[in-house]
């Protein structure tokens, strides 16, 4: 019988990271039997599309459910809708960015509901997207954006995206009693100073060690109560506080520099 079952991208995927990931670090450190489903690139479709397809998984009641998705789903979309993001980056409230994470959190939700009622699954753990100002690529995309605010705006959308995810959790776990849900929040990891998280060349995924650190806080992070994950993230968007001079400033003067650069040109 399977202790765990890994749904997720290339943040638990082995074969693509050429380590050990926090996935696999807990299951062996449990002494876990489990089954890593995880591909590098995949999206919440892809892990619902796989789970269809899946054929004699043995799990009982008692296999822990591990999903870690959803990153890829908003990296394609920022890198396809330029202009969505440009227009959130100059609002407070992230029209935009809020109804992604609301639309990746509806297809966690059904990937769950998959699980529960063809597995039985009652205990899974949900991983928070990982867009986050501590995310080097992340950062990266933010000040093309916003140079002088990346950071307000970063934990904006941050706080949204997980927001709507926690949102579901709280409503299955209404509809689904026997089911327990637990949360880790990777974010308050990457993103917390005291902590040395360190990149791959990509500056996307963590190296080798720091999935020691995300495997380590794991078993802390799930114990909280959603609430407080919840508490988390309101307070992150609560604090936040953004000054547009700098930005505008910016703007004024990239206009400058494209119309020098034109009369240079002629």
């Amino acid at each position: 019988m399977i202790d765990a079952v890994f749904l997720g991208d290339s943040w638990l995927d082995d074969k693509w990271n050429e380590h050990k990931t926090w996935g696999t670090i807990i299951a062996e450190s449990e002494g876990w039997s489990y089954i890593n489903l995880s591909k590098a690139g995949c999206t919440t479709d892809y892990i619902f599309d796989a789970l269809e397809t899946l054929k004699n998984i043995y799990v009982s009641e008692d296999t822990q459910w591990i999903i870690h998705v959803g990153g890829n789903d908003l990296l394609y979309w920022v890198i396809n809708n330029p202009s969505h993001v440009t227009y959130d980056i100059w609002k407070h409230e992230k029209h935009f960015f809020k109804n992604k994470g609301i639309e990746i959190a509806l297809n966690i939700s059904r990937i769950i509901d998959y699980i529960i009622t063809h597995y039985s699954a009652t205990k899974i753990t949900i991983s928070s997207n990982t867009a986050c100002y501590g995310v080097p690529l992340c950062r990266a995309f933010g000040m093309i954006y916003a140079p002088f605010t990346t950071k307000q705006h970063m934990d904006l959308i941050t706080a949204d995206v997980n927001l709507a995810l926690l949102q579901v959790i709280q409503d299955l776990t209404r509809l689904h009693n026997r089911v327990h849900f637990t949360f880790f929040n990777e974010c308050k990891r990457c993103i917390e100073k005291n902590v040395r998280i360190s990149w791959k060349w990509d500056l996307f995924h963590p190296c080798q060690q720091s999935h020691y650190l995300l495997a380590e806080f794991f078993k802390k992070s799930i114990q909280l109560p959603i609430q407080d994950h919840v508490a988390y993230f309101v307070q992150l968007k609560q604090s936040t506080r953004i000054h547009y001079t700098y930005s505008l400033l910016y703007i004024i003067l990239f206009i400058i520099l494209l119309v020098v650069k034109k009369k240079c040109v002629y």
